[in-house]
């Protein structure tokens, strides 16, 4: 059996996280949890996003005081991960 060598291009991969393409579907994915997580509790949950240094993130947040208790007690963003797809 011959012997194979991987060699990981990290500017590359770097290139490809930070892409426009990738901090879509990152945002979709987030806005997806929030939009299922609101249906649930009625609360507001928004999206915050950006490309950073090394790759593309997003956070979904608790806006109002339903939706933070909602969070504490019941974990609806945990929850509805399912949704982010």
């Amino acid at each position: 059996m011959a012997n194979a060598r991987f060699e990981l291009n990290r500017a590359g991969v770097r290139e490809i996280l930070r892409s426009p393409e990738v901090a879509s579907l990152v945002t979709d994915a987030a806005q997806r949890v929030a939009s299922a997580s609101s249906a649930d509790v009625g609360g507001e949950y928004a999206v915050r996003s950006e490309v950073g240094r090394r790759r593309a993130r997003a956070a979904v947040v608790a806006v109002d005081r339903t939706a933070n208790v909602a969070e504490v007690r019941e974990r609806t963003m945990v929850r509805n991960l399912g949704a982010a797809g």
